[in-house]
């Protein structure tokens, strides 16, 4: 499961059957017999920038599947990095590399250069986050180590 607002499936609406002239909301299926018609008080996410309903639904799967695939990537990399050149200078990579593709992921049009950049994204940012329970954990000593696991419960919604 990605961050649910990006993946969001707009409202869909439809030619209702009692009056042509008048529009209601129907479901991705029906949107996609009649020609789809997005509500404009749909939230504007991936789904909407690049069409990821009808016959490109499955790519909203492929969406999360990259997202977290970049995560767990990034976890077993930065923590190579860490044990190689020091956590501080990790965290400090990790983050940059989120931030800068997270930036680049905001400008973009193209699909697949979405996908790389969100991969490294979560590469970034999810080894930050368990860098930085690390970090506080130790420098805390006992003490923090409650916070420490406040912060991971409440980041990942446990």
């Amino acid at each position: 499961m990605i961050q649910p607002f990006l993946t969001q499936v707009p409202v869909f609406l439809c030619t209702d059957p009692s009056d042509p002239t008048k529009t209601i909301e129907c479901d991705e299926a029906q949107s996609c017999k009649e020609g789809v018609r997005v509500a404009p008080d749909s939230p504007y996410n991936l789904v909407i920038e690049f069409g990821l309903y009808c016959e490109h639904a499955s790519r909203r799967d492929l969406v999360g599947t990259i997202f977290f695939l970049g995560g767990s990537v990034g976890t077993l990399l930065f923590s190579h990095v860490a044990d190689t050149y020091g956590r501080k200078g990790a965290l400090f990579i990790s983050y940059a590399l989120g931030a800068a593709c997270i930036l680049v992921m905001g400008i973009t049009s193209n699909f697949t250069v979405m996908l790389i950049f969100l991969s490294l994204s979560w590469a970034g940012f999810d080894a930050y986050i368990a860098f930085s329970f690390i970090i506080l954990s130790e420098c805390g000593g006992i003490q923090r180590v409650f916070v420490a696991i406040l912060n991971v419960l409440f980041r990942y919604k446990v």
